[in-house]
């Protein structure tokens, strides 16, 4: 498996440089710096500093500014991890490369895994970029314990990667990129928590976040970039690990089905 993927990491390292533009990278970097100053404006300009004590208990004593900017940085991350790793197949559906990967005996999860460093460098570059400009604009974050941050982060990444595999196999299946990518990224924007907390919402459309990783995560990752520690939130750990254990056992299962079927069809 360790050939494969570093073989998928060069080949791709090279397609990207080549064939797709920085203004990829660029785009999302503005998003997310779009949503930091938003935030900015909506919360000095607009509430004045200040927030009711709904949001407060809501967010756990979490300024608005930084629980914006926060989930704009995590969201511009899953993003950028779920659009290279859940695109994947169908790129090489366009690229007429396909049917020689399904046909080879590679790994699979190999295959995956190499999109998903190839990109992950990138990807961190984004994030942290939208987290620095934040802090330009006043964000306040209190790091108690920076390995805890990482943890977090690590789980996080894993997780939508297990997450981009099922998006991968949901693509193939579908034939479709555009509209599969920007409808999951649609419900994931409005259901996780990324610009207000999810408390707010629906009891229906709260039982919906539950199924994105991002949610927990989103959770998580505020929790620990202000001050609080890991242990008084295991629940949120094993909610992350057992939905990407999940995504992933899925998406693999699923994919196994998709691939005897497009090669039955392709030589039949």
């Amino acid at each position: 498996m360790n050939k494969v993927i570093l073989a998928t990491m060069k080949r791709n390292h090279i397609v990207s440089q080549r064939a797709f533009p920085w203004s990829f990278f660029i785009a999302r970097v503005l998003m997310g710096i779009y949503v930091a100053v938003f935030a900015y404006f909506t919360y000095y300009y607009m509430f004045n500093g200040e927030m009711d004590s709904r949001f407060m208990e809501y967010s756990n004593g979490v300024d608005y500014m930084s629980f914006s900017v926060l989930g704009a940085g995590l969201y511009i991350l899953s993003i950028s991890i779920l659009m290279n790793v859940g695109r994947s197949l169908m790129l090489e559906n366009v690229e007429g490369t396909l049917e020689n990967f399904l046909l080879s005996p590679s790994s699979r999860m190999g295959y995956f895994f190499g999109v998903f460093m190839e990109q992950l460098g990138r990807s961190t570059l984004e994030f942290l970029t939208v987290i620095l400009f934040s802090l330009l604009l006043g964000a306040k974050f209190l790091i108690a314990q920076p390995f805890e941050v990482i943890l977090v982060i690590i789980l996080t990444v894993l997780s939508l990667f297990c997450v981009g595999i099922f998006v991968a196999t949901l693509m193939l299946y579908l034939r479709d990129t555009y509209i599969t990518q920007n409808t999951l990224f649609i419900v994931m924007s409005l259901v996780c928590g990324v610009s207000f907390p999810i408390e707010y919402l629906p009891s229906p459309v709260q039982i919906l976040s539950s199924i994105f990783p991002l949610s927990p995560a989103l959770a998580l990752f505020r929790q620990v970039m202000t001050g609080e520690s890991l242990g008084s939130h295991l629940f949120e750990i094993f909610h992350i690990v057992l939905l990407g254990v999940l995504y992933c056992s899925i998406g693999l299962f699923w994919l196994k089905k998709v691939e005897k079927k497009l090669l039955e069809n392709t030589f039949n």
